[in-house]
């Protein structure tokens, strides 16, 4: 096969979809992904070149593509094992694509890089082909050359784009009162796993190398600095605003605050102060909505969902798309309340160029300098280039589907697998701690000037990890619950009396963290996994594998500590994207929210708030009242225990997943070995990871109206369930038997690397020929 015929065969659709849809009532759409290519990935093995296959995971479900053999550039053809429709039940839901190199089943796999794919940037009805780089890490900022990945995906609402948004609320209030209890919440999103290896590639999925709870020297630097330049920028920047604000360099905020503050000052209306506040907050995500979702490069490259646009579907169901509108068109079609508040803050009409997207501000991760930080090209990312699609003169920006052979054909010859140009140098550009130029560089081991925090030197030579991981399904069945006493324990106090710890460090730094979860409503819950061996489970993510005695005892304390650690940090992240406006429906309850309650507490009576309050909880009928609340709270607690006691028992009746996709690894299914693994995926509407993979290069992306429909019979679904697997390992094997009695016998090694992608559509154009050259076309 040429490369011209490969250019035009990979972005074909594909042919098998398998469909890990259950048709459930909570489910409100669907999600295509299409694996078609690699670009760049770096040489895994000693002795050979990587074997790339990828796992997608979305909510509850995850898919395993084919392996292709010895190449750093592999490709899946239309017919082979590269395509799922993922069913969502959510607007929020997260799509994670790792890379591994597969080495046997008697190995673990190598983790090569990640990529997150956020739902709400998609628009149903769209096709989007992207490429987005690798990232090894979900904390750690690195710019490494771990190659691309290039994927295409069409989101598919079933019941509209309402229902998509409506749902982000809350379901009962029930969901709002269970996370205001002391324990943690039981995971509602897993992924039961059937054997180890799966449960390692799918952790390393979902959370990176840097799962949460493992402490090493890059993780604990990585965390500081995030944590000093959230603390730097946030107070200059808040100084900046207060300056600005008294010296009225935004003459039309300063009136509004100059004459509120004034009006509540002489007519003494300070109950009018929390709607004040929230004006504030308000005219803050109007801002922030103009500037980095109308008028970033984001919008104008990819579109953007306009508050109009959301009050639309949320009032009629009716989704007005700007996907594939033009810049021009945009800025000329833009309705009389953007280009208000334009003006009002002060922001031009400026197109955006192709190269604006990757030096905007906060575009990489939060707070990061678009001239300091500028996000990570796919080409950056491989070693090799990749495509360009070609420019649609009718749409602008937004190019077509046709994958450029030309710069297909420079991918291969200048790929050498010999050479590994890559260093492990990282440049920081400095100029006397007052910004960042271009004439001074340090490499990674030494400390960045301007950022403080830990030394770069760890604790140890080496960096193994340890971390306190993971929620064990068995551990709570051994708690024994003390007697109430009618009086609090107090602590001894004479020094003649030797006392002997109850807990233990990490014991102390874990019940903080408790509490700081549930300080947060458990939003930011970093358990990983639930498993009945939680000592295996760690060693399979590789946590706590040192033989050092002394870092046996220091790692886990110090990586219970970084977990307290990130939690605030999860928590300003997830303020962060939704002032900013990085999930476009979250931002638009938000706002609406905010709105609502300005409105409501502008003329909130606020004294007889207070005198209910007074009444109900102070009252004289509480001296009569006490025993029946007394009553009342032992029934609660004994309902609790009840309902933990069977919530632990669905967890003991653990079924059988001998049929489980994850088993299908290679085209030959796998056999469970019977233990208990479930990889917990985080399924909060709140967005908190540290990086972001959107929006993806313009110059390498394709957006172009989808053809998906539910019943969609020019496609060949696989599998409707997951029971169904070994359906699609008999047809596997069928067609593998097919080719082999009609291709002669040639050896692999005999053949060039680069002719695994000929050897690979040989196989599958004999297949496609005996389905008909009219099945083929379609």
């Amino acid at each position: 096969m040429t490369k011209q015929e490969l250019a035009v065969e990979l972005p074909r659709t594909s042919k098998n979809f398998v469909d890990l849809r259950q048709n459930k009532a909570d489910e409100i759409g669907s999600l295509r992904v299409e694996v078609i290519q690699c670009i760049g990935l770096p040489k895994m093995d000693k002795y050979s070149l990587t074997d790339a296959f990828c796992y997608i995971v979305c909510g509850s479900e995850v898919f395993v593509t084919d392996v292709i053999p010895d190449n750093l550039n592999p490709a899946w053809l239309p017919l082979t094992r590269r395509a799922c429709i993922m069913p969502l039940k959510n607007a929020y839901s997260q799509v994670y694509v790792g890379v591994f190199d597969y080495d046997g089943e008697k190995e673990d796999d190598d983790f090569i890089g990640r990529v997150v794919i956020d739902t709400p940037q998609l628009q149903s009805g769209f096709s989007y082909d992207i490429t987005l780089p690798l990232r090894h890490t979900s904390k750690t900022y690195y710019r490494r050359k771990l190659g691309c990945v290039r994927l295409r995906l069409e989101l598919h609402w079933t019941a509209g784009v309402r229902a998509a948004l409506l749902s982000y609320m809350p379901k009962s209030p029930s969901v709002i009162t269970r996370r205001i209890t002391n324990r943690p919440l039981e995971p509602t999103t897993t992924i039961k796993c059937p054997d180890a290896k799966s449960f390692a590639s799918v952790a390393l999925t979902v959370y990176g190398e840097d799962v949460p709870g493992k402490y090493s020297a890059h993780i604990k630097n990585a965390t500081s600095r995030e944590a000093t330049l959230i603390n730097k920028l946030v107070f200059s920047q808040a100084k900046k605003t207060a300056r600005d604000i008294a010296t009225w360099k935004n003459p039309l905020l300063s009136m509004y605050i100059f004459w509120a503050w004034m009006y509540m000052v002489v007519y003494n209306a300070i109950d009018n102060v929390p709607s004040f506040i929230l004006s504030l907050l308000f005219i803050t995500l109007l801002r922030n909505y103009v500037k980095y979702n109308v008028n970033s490069a984001v919008g104008s490259l990819c579109g953007h969902r306009t508050i109009g646009g959301m009050l639309g579907v949320l009032l009629f169901n009716r989704d007005d798309s700007n996907v594939q509108m033009s810049e021009l068109q945009r800025m000329s079609n833009r309705p009389f309340l953007e280009r208000l508040l334009l003006n009002m803050f002060g922001l031009n009409f400026t197109a955006k160029r192709k190269k604006a997207w990757k030096n905007e501000d906060h575009s990489e991760f939060p707070l990061s300098a678009g001239l300091v930080y500028p996000k990570i090209t796919p080409d950056e990312a491989s070693k090799s280039h990749s495509w360009v699609a070609a420019k649609d003169e009718t749409s602008g920006y937004i190019s077509k589907s046709v994958f450029d052979a030309a710069r297909l054909n420079s991918v291969l010859d200048d790929w050498d697998p010999e050479d590994d140009d890559s260093s492990d140098e990282e440049e920081w550009r400095f100029e006397n701690g007052r910004g960042f130029d271009r004439r001074a560089s340090f490499t990674k081991g030494e400390k960045g000037p301007g950022i403080d925090g830990f030394s770069e030197d760890s604790l140890f030579d080496e960096s193994p990890k340890v971390a306190r991981n993971g929620v064990s399904s068995t551990s709570a069945q051994h708690a024994i619950k003390m007697p109430e006493l009618p009086f609090p324990v107090l602590p001894e106090q004479d020094m003649n009396v030797k006392k002997k710890s109850s807990s233990t460090i990490i014991g102390q730094i874990e019940k903080i963290h408790a509490k700081a979860s549930r300080a947060f409503l458990h939003l930011f819950d970093d358990r990983v996994f639930v498993a009945d061996d939680r000592a295996e489970a760690e060693k399979l993510l590789h946590i706590n594998t040192t033989n050092n005695p002394i870092a046996k005892k220091m790692y886990p304390i110090l990586g219970a500590f970084l977990k307290l650690i990130d939690i605030e940090l999860s928590a300003f992240r997830a303020v962060f994207n939704i002032v900013m406006w990085k999930d476009p429906f979250l931002s638009f309850w938000t706002t609406l929210v905010v709105f609502c309650l300005m409105v409501v507490l502008l003329f909130f009576p606020w004294r007889y708030l207070f005198f209910i309050i007074g009444l109900v909880g102070l009252g004289p009928q509480n001296y009569v009242l006490v025993d029946w609340f007394e009553a009342k709270r032992i029934a609660r607690q004994q309902k609790k225990g009840a309902t933990r006691k069977s919530s632990l028992e669905s967890l003991d009746s653990y079924h059988d997943l001998a049929e489980s996709p994850l088993l299908f690894r290679n085209n030959v299914q796998m056999k469970p070995d019977g233990r208990h693994r479930e990889v917990i995926v985080p399924s909060v509407p709140f967005r908190y990871n540290r990086f972001y993979d959107w929006p993806p290069d313009p110059a390498s992306t394709s957006i172009k109206e989808g053809s998906y429909s539910s019943t969609d019979d020019n496609l060949d679904i696989v599998a409707r369930q997951h029971r169904q697997s070994p359906t699609v390992t008999k047809r596997s094997q069928g067609i593998g038997r097919l080719i082999r009695n009609r291709l002669p016998t040639v050896s692999q090694s005999a053949l060039p690397r680069r002719d695994s992608y000929s050897l690979m559509y040989d196989r599958t154009q004999l297949l496609a020929d005996k389905r008909g050259e009219n099945e083929r076309e379609q």
